[in-house]
């Protein structure tokens, strides 16, 4: 995981110190032992600490365009950022690093906002537009990826968690009771509250435009309606499935480090675990691929028996919010 923080001013002739976003960043070290970023620039002040995945060598952040009128400070995984990559440099725009990062910010200079229509991954990012004195942030689809925020004063803070905020703004740590008594009730807290006043989650699936003092945190993904898909049958359910399960194992892959994965529940261990498998074994010279598939239906019926059996062991958060 990576960690994000960063401040903007209203106020255009106020300067944001780089020792300010330093110790925004410094609280959450943990988060990105391998390096920090910081760009502290009038009334601008972003910061992120990295943990390296993609471009280990190159993907020093923050990442710019190529007048350095727009910069980006990222958290995540853009799992399609290859198909991205090829569509923008034919529309001209120029790379410097071989990141997921960069698509991002070009993606931006095409689309404004909307950009993160095309983004396929887990991902917290903020993004300063220096022409139009404005900040974009955004949260992931399903919100893997933590971002909170807080308006004081004329001063917009954004961070990956709370105590990066609270680091340089200590007067926000008024405790919201009435939080305590949700998170006391249902075990966590509902988006977008936090157990402070002031200080706000950024809900998965929105995105926060901060321009010339004035706040807009919208919606731009919603989970699709209930019953707006009519599968002709069980036995299509079950390939449609395979198939979209084994392409999002597939795109997840391509990274420079080595990697794992951990699933809760019964049912998602036994599927992450035979697209996993259909993806090596795709990949390899000699195969015997009838054998697999006749595995693979007896994996989804044994599948569909602990369903009907027992129901879905369901998927565990981490209570801590961290990720």
């Amino acid at each position: 995981m990576c960690g994000i923080a960063g401040i903007v001013s209203s106020d255009r002739t106020e300067r944001i110190e780089e020792i300010t976003v330093h110790r925004m960043c410094q609280a959450i070290v943990h988060r990105g032992p391998d390096d920090e970023g910081l760009l502290a620039k009038q009334n601008t002040g972003l910061g992120m600490r990295r943990l390296s995945i993609i471009d280990v060598a190159g993907g020093h952040q923050p990442v710019f365009n190529e007048d350095r009128s727009i910069w980006i400070v990222f958290n995540g995984e853009i799992y399609n950022f290859p198909e991205l990559r090829p569509e923008l440099e034919a529309r001209g725009h120029g790379f410097y690093t071989n990141t997921d990062t960069e698509v991002i910010v070009h993606l931006y200079e095409e689309l404004g906002a909307e950009c993160v229509q095309k983004l396929r991954g887990m991902f917290a990012f903020a993004l300063w537009d220096e022409r139009r004195s404005k900040l974009l942030i955004a949260r992931d689809r399903l919100g893997k990826k933590p971002l909170h925020y807080a308006l004081h004063k004329g001063r917009l803070y954004f961070a990956s968690e709370i105590k990066s905020i609270l680091a340089v703004a200590p007067e926000l740590a008024e405790v919201n009771r009435a939080a305590l008594l949700q998170y006391m009730y249902l075990g966590y807290i509902p988006d977008p509250a936090t157990a402070f006043v002031g200080i706000h989650k950024l809900p998965p699936g929105h995105l926060l435009e901060f321009e010339r003092g004035e706040l807009r945190v919208r919606k731009y993904w919603d989970i699709p309606e209930y019953n707006t898909h009519s599968p002709g049958s069980e036995e299509e359910c079950l390939e449609e499935l395979e198939r979209r399960l084994a392409e999002a194992v597939k795109i997840r892959c391509r990274r420079n480090r080595r990697e794992t994965h951990a699933v809760h529940g019964r049912a998602g261990r036994r599927l992450i675990h035979a697209a996993n498998l259909f993806c090596l074994l795709s990949g390899a010279a000699a195969c015997n691929r009838s054998s697999f598939w006749r595995w693979r239906r007896r994996t989804l019926c044994r599948i569909r028996t602990l369903r009907n059996s027992s129901g879905s062991a369901g998927i565990r958060e981490d209570s801590s919010g961290r990720a």
